[in-house]
């Protein structure tokens, strides 16, 4: 059920960035550029995510904020947490705002990419961070 679950918040993500950047960098509510950048941004950052960057990340959290913690105390933490969520958020954007700018270069400017690249990240991470908050 977790990972029907995942793959709904996925495709809602992807939802939500393609109508956002398409509005954001064309007249258009769906760009099919678009679409294919979001796509594959999303796909790079989530593939990455389950090859090691997100254990990576939780690694570097325990070792520099974890206080001496055992690891499942650690996990379990609110402040673990938020931080392996903010790093998550940094990392989405090191990976989602190159292929975005690769894509998506020849049609609109690169500032525009990279900034509502962001402004996108930061939309979809607020939402989910709420569901989170609100049903898990």
């Amino acid at each position: 059920m977790e990972f029907l679950s995942g793959i709904i918040q996925l495709l809602i993500v992807l939802f939500i960035e393609t109508a956002f950047l398409s509005r954001t960098l064309s007249p258009r509510w769906f760009n099919k550029k678009v679409l294919i950048a979001v796509f594959m941004a999303n796909l790079a950052s989530t593939v990455a995510g389950m090859l090691g960057i997100l254990i990576w990340i939780d690694e570097l959290v325990l070792r520099l904020w974890g206080n001496g913690m055992d690891i499942k105390t650690f996990y379990e933490s609110k402040s673990h947490q938020l931080i392996v969520y903010l790093l998550a958020f940094v990392m989405t954007l090191l990976i989602e705002i190159p292929v975005n700018s690769w894509f998506l270069k020849k049609h609109f400017p690169n500032k525009r990419i990279i900034l509502f690249t962001i402004f996108a990240n930061l939309i979809t991470y607020s939402l989910l961070a709420f569901y989170y908050i609100i049903y898990v």
